[in-house]
């Protein structure tokens, strides 16, 4: 089970969620970068909950720091701009949103 809080401290738990997206990475001088983040240190992953609501885990594992996940609720717009962002599908309950990356 994945627990995370939220920006404004509700908890969420990541292993209910109905679908789940995993975000696309880049090579820059041999390190693996989040297309989100820029980062290698701090990755994303897209959810759908079982309320049907999407949210955005930030995970940080930034070197000698303690590491720490976050998600953050976005908007149908927004979860649909990350789909495309990172090269999935646009599932059928966003179809109508698809107008492409933000």
């Amino acid at each position: 089970m994945t627990i995370c809080s939220t920006y404004d401290g509700r908890t969420i738990d990541t292993t209910l969620a109905i679908q789940t997206w995993i975000e696309e990475t880049r090579f820059e001088n041999d390190v693996s970068v989040s297309v989100n983040t820029g980062s290698p240190f701090q990755t994303q992953r897209l959810y759908q909950s079982s309320q049907r609501n999407f949210y955005i885990v930030t995970e940080n594992n930034y070197p000698e720091s303690v590491a720490d996940t976050t998600a953050a609720f976005v908007t149908e717009r927004q979860a649909c701009a990350w789909i495309c962002e990172n090269s999935h599908t646009i599932p059928d309950c966003l179809s109508s949103l698809d107008t492409g990356a933000e």
